[in-house]
């Protein structure tokens, strides 16, 4: 009885086992294109030509029981939906040991295949008519660094924490003007700064290489040096600076301009890159508000509203926590803890709670400020706490926002998408509409366009958020003002002092100026007073 089970019914099921492994191979990669490219992000010509080159180049070979294209499907299949080994057992019917092992065998091939897939960079010509790419003769392209969530140790979790408190490794990325990769560096722990790594690119043996004469385009993380061009640093920028119609008034605006243009490109090849494959993207960690590499949507009601906008006007007007492009790294664990102080059993988390909720409320506030800046014919209704707008008024302003959103995303630019941030407001169908004349009627909106929807009944659930939002704002502002005249005195007040070189009043002001409570108890004293209190402020630089 033993040797019949072990000669025929042993052997008869691993021969089913293989006709089904064989069906599944089939209907995953050669059913169609649309499965294939469903399942592993590719097409199934792609697919054959990868097949050839790890046989030919990347030394991959077909074992007893699992040929190349099997290891190629799993190993692709894992990069594209990022699941557990658990879960491929099951899909392609193999031992956790052998996908495991086939898995490492494919990737070391593809690492052999890096000289065949990464492309030859080539600089941009003197002829050129490329919009984006003609200003910059001999560019190689660009360069940026990007973050890819890790599972590490919990003793290597401190290095690996980035600003916005992910565990992530730093990944640096080169690309071509038609968004090719040239060059890929991959290990940096995510708190290293992006310059760090860099250094570490063009220091490696077979490292990034620039050409005498040629050059990538970075941005300001970066500094402006031989085969590195930066833009002009207190200038605006970004692509969004210019989608409202701003037009640059100096050169070096002109030059940031068309500097982020074609800078653009590493970002739009990093974010098709994490759209295609998961294990790229954000849901790569289960962590606080992941389960399952699906995010946790938390359901933010008024109070937790007021309360995270007056948690962001406390950390703001305390000082200790700003920087020139808004809050310095690790605000937003400040936040939860803060936000748990305030409301104990709200259970939000710095990410991704609150990171996607301040995100929000900047769209929203970004979507109603459009409206009174760029737009008219738009009021407030204070009573109603709603915009109020005729509606062909609004038709015609939602259309020429909408060119501006075509244009900018044929231009490769960052758009700003409003429809996004207004995903969780409770809205109605009907709205009252006020007329030029003082006469109002109700109009529905049946739109199916989410952006028309979206912006036009923003009014109805704004009235929560915006009495404590516009009082914080407005305190913001004023702070704002005032420290900024505060600081004028105090450089016109230094100047008045007799006996200061350029050097003592540079000095002393950048001492005074940074601390508030010596601003003004320097504008408070009378002037012979004052110049003791600067020889106080200088004998600190005289002692250093």
């Amino acid at each position: 009885m033993g040797k019949h089970y072990k000669d025929y019914v042993l052997k008869s099921d691993s021969y089913f086992t293989h006709e089904a492994r064989q069906l599944n191979l089939h209907n995953i990669i050669f059913h169609n294109d649309a499965t294939c490219v469903s399942q592993l992000r590719m097409n199934r010509y792609a697919f054959a030509k990868l097949c050839d080159m790890l046989r030919a180049i990347g030394k991959s070979r077909d074992t007893k029981h699992v040929t190349v294209e099997e290891m190629t499907a799993l190993f692709l299949h894992i990069l594209a939906h990022h699941v557990k080994n658990r879960v491929i057992i099951n899909r392609f019917m193999r031992l956790g040991e052998t996908i495991s092992r086939h898995f490492n065998h494919v990737l070391n091939g593809v690492i052999r295949l890096q000289s065949h897939l990464l492309k030859k960079p080539k600089a941009v010509s003197e002829n050129s008519t490329d919009h984006r790419w003609k200003w910059f003769k001999n560019c190689l392209g660009a360069l940026d660094g990007t973050y890819i969530r890790v599972n590490v140790s919990e003793a290597d979790k401190p290095r690996y924490r980035t600003r916005k408190n992910d565990i992530a490794t730093n990944v640096l990325g080169v690309c071509s003007q038609d968004m090719q990769f040239t060059f890929v560096l991959p290990g940096w722990e995510g708190s290293a700064a992006d310059s760090r790594v860099l250094r570490d690119a063009v220091s490696r043996r077979h490292g990034l290489k620039v050409p005498r004469g040629f050059y990538y385009l970075v941005d300001a993380g970066y500094l402006n040096g031989e085969g590195f061009l930066a833009p002009y640093r207190g200038q605006r920028y970004h692509l969004n600076d210019w989608r409202t119609g701003h037009q640059p008034t100096t050169p070096q605006e002109f030059f940031n301009m068309k500097h982020s243009s074609a800078r653009n490109v590493i970002e739009r090849s990093f974010g098709l890159l994490k759209r295609r494959m998961a294990s790229s993207g954000r849901d790569n960690e289960p962590t606080s508000g992941y389960s399952s590499g699906r995010m946790v949507k938390h359901q933010w009601t008024p109070q937790e509203d007021d309360k995270l906008v007056e948690s962001l006007y406390k950390l703001y007007t305390m000082g200790t926590w700003k920087c020139d492009t808004g809050f310095k790294s690790g605000y937003l664990v400040q936040l939860e803890k803060m936000m748990d102080a305030k409301m104990p059993t709200a259970g939000v988390k710095a990410c991704p709670h609150i990171e996607s909720r301040v995100k929000t409320l900047k769209k929203q506030c970004l979507a109603i400020a459009e409206m009174f800046v760029n737009g008219s014919g738009f009021s407030w209704n204070e009573d109603a706490k709603m915009v109020v707008v005729e509606k062909s008024v609004f038709d015609l302003w939602v259309k020429e926002e909408e060119t501006i959103e075509a244009t900018a995303a044929n231009e490769g630019g960052q758009s700003t998408q409003y429809d996004d941030g207004l995903d969780g407001i409770e809205v109605s169908s009907t709205q009252p509409q006020a007329s030029p004349t003082g006469c109002s009627q109700q109009k529905a909106c049946k739109s199916s366009d989410g952006w028309t929807r979206g912006i036009f009944e923003v009014s109805s659930s704004i009235k929560n958020l915006v009495d404590g939002t516009m009082v914080y704002l407005d305190k913001i502002g004023n702070a704002m003002s005032e420290d900024s005249t505060m600081k004028k005195e105090v450089a016109a007040e230094l100047q008045k002092i007799d006996g200061l070189t350029l050097t003592d009043i540079m000095n002393a002001g950048k001492d005074i100026i940074s601390d508030s409570y010596l601003s003004t108890m320097f504008l408070s004293l009378p002037e012979e007073k004052r110049r003791e209190m600067v020889l106080e402020v200088l004998k600190k630089h005289t002692q250093s």
